[in-house]
Order: structure tokens, then sequence, then C-alpha cells
């Protein structure tokens, strides 16, 4: 969680907002907020594509009854429970897909922290019907396969596909085995 809070905040570990609530990316179509930088995204017409805050409250109505787009840059608790309820979401649903080692779980997690439980589920899919590629473990297999975008976004300097598997060897390399900003 550490890690992953730092990969979300941290620029540096003396940027502002490091480890801070207050923590914001926004972009035209982008909000990312909090600790966790829970996200909701709009299409180019305005439309609402997602709502990660929204669909974290559902997970757990009653422990994030208090988590709001007005709540979310101020309370530090929420956005730690946020991000657990997400994660413990995670956990327990690879755990039925009988991903059996925990590495690969948390790996696993943090994409679909960064990228969405779909995605993973669809870059499991495109592994295990790729020759060689073991769909219950992330390095060296499942990373290598996905249907997100190799286009660099604008303002980013990285497409979706690289954003999220550079997510997921930042906290769990770099941040989190070798306590590294």
């Amino acid at each position: 969680l550490g890690a992953l809070i730092e990969q979300e905040t941290c620029i540096s570990l003396k940027h502002r907002y490091c480890w801070s609530p207050s923590a914001r990316l926004k972009t035209s179509r982008e909000e990312g907020a909090g600790l966790g930088q829970l996200t909701r995204a709009w299409s180019s017409t305005g439309a609402l594509r997602f709502d990660a805050l929204q669909e974290t409250r559902e997970l757990d109505p009653v422990a994030l009854r208090e988590l709001t787009w007005e709540t979310v840059y101020e309370r530090a608790d929420l956005n730690i429970r946020a991000a657990l309820v997400k994660l413990k979401d995670c956990d327990i649903r690879l755990s039925r897909l009988t991903v059996a080692d925990p590495y690969n779980r948390t790996a696993f997690c943090d994409a679909a922290y960064n990228g969405g439980m779909g995605g993973l589920l669809n870059d499991r899919k495109l592994c295990a019907f790729t020759s060689g590629c073991d769909p219950q473990q992330w390095f060296n297999h499942t990373e290598r396969y996905s249907s997100k975008s190799r286009t660099k976004w604008q303002g980013y300097g990285l497409s979706a596909f690289e954003i999220n598997r550079e997510h997921v060897k930042l906290a769990l390399v770099v941040r989190r085995e070798n306590n590294v900003p």
C-alpha cells in the first residue's frame, strides 16, 4: 500500500504532494484525486466514462459512505480505506481465479488498480491464448500482452500500456522491494 501511494503521489519524496490527500492530477478529460489517485474520466463529448471513486464506494458502501468528490482531497483516512477496499476486492477475485502466488496476485492487483479490473482480465485472456505465456504469472508473461493503447498520450509521454506496466514495476520492484522512489 505504501509503495502504491508513493507511486500515485510522489514525483519525488520531497514534492509537496507526496503522501498528501490533496494530490491531484487534472486534465480536460481526467481527474485523479488523493492518496490513491481515484480517477474519473470523461469522453470527448463530455460524458462520464468511469468514476473509480464511485465504483470503490460500491464495493463497501458502509466503510466508504463519507468518501465523495468533496471529501477525497481532505480525508487521508478515507483515501487509505478506499485503496485497501480496492486491493482486497482484487485479491479476493484473483484468489477465486486460482492465482495462488501472493506476489503475482499483488502485481496483478497493482495493474488492475491502475488500469482497471476489466483490462487486467482481458490481458490474462490474451496471455492464456499465447503459446508459452502463463496467465498465472505477471512478470515476463501477462505483462507482455495487452489490448491497451500503445499510442503515447499527449501530456504524458507514455501510452496507456506503458503507464500501466511501469506502474507495476515501479510500485512492486522499485518502491516496494528497494524502498527507493
